[in-house]
């Protein structure tokens, strides 16, 4: 198995989760356990995340997504681009929480953005569940 095979099944890995809490309706990009996984230059990555939330300070409001993205990269981090994002599976108690995938052109990958709501406490939790790649 070459290195950025093993790369890619421990960023899908379930030691792999990427978390953020809300207290605002601030777009707000997930923090991943392990540093961000960069595309190499000339490569397309295709990534599926399922994401969970939960209101901690009161109430019993919560949501699950499921996501997945296509993600291009040509010459270096800036050239990243989102070629398809897909909202699949998704449940919200308050239908102004929100979670999606987005190109991350500083370091060259993917991020996870969740958006919450103004006065409440939402503690967010993501996972890489499967993560392919290809190359020139």
């Amino acid at each position: 198995m070459a290195v950025r095979d093993v790369e890619l099944a421990l960023f899908g890995s379930a030691r792999n989760r990427a978390t953020a809490t809300t207290t605002n309706a601030t777009n707000t990009d997930l923090t991943f356990t392990r540093r961000p996984l960069t595309l190499r230059d000339n490569s397309t990555l295709h990534v599926t995340v399922q994401v969970a939330a939960i209101r901690t300070d009161s109430g019993t409001e919560y949501a699950g997504y499921g996501l997945s993205g296509t993600f291009r990269r040509a010459s270096g981090a800036a050239s990243v681009a989102a070629v398809a994002v897909t909202q699949g599976s998704v449940h919200e108690s308050d239908s102004t929480w929100n979670a999606t995938l987005a190109a991350d052109t500083t370091n060259g990958g993917f991020k996870v953005t969740v958006t919450g709501a103004a006065g409440k406490t939402i503690k967010w939790v993501a996972k890489v569940t499967s993560i392919v790649e290809v190359t020139k």
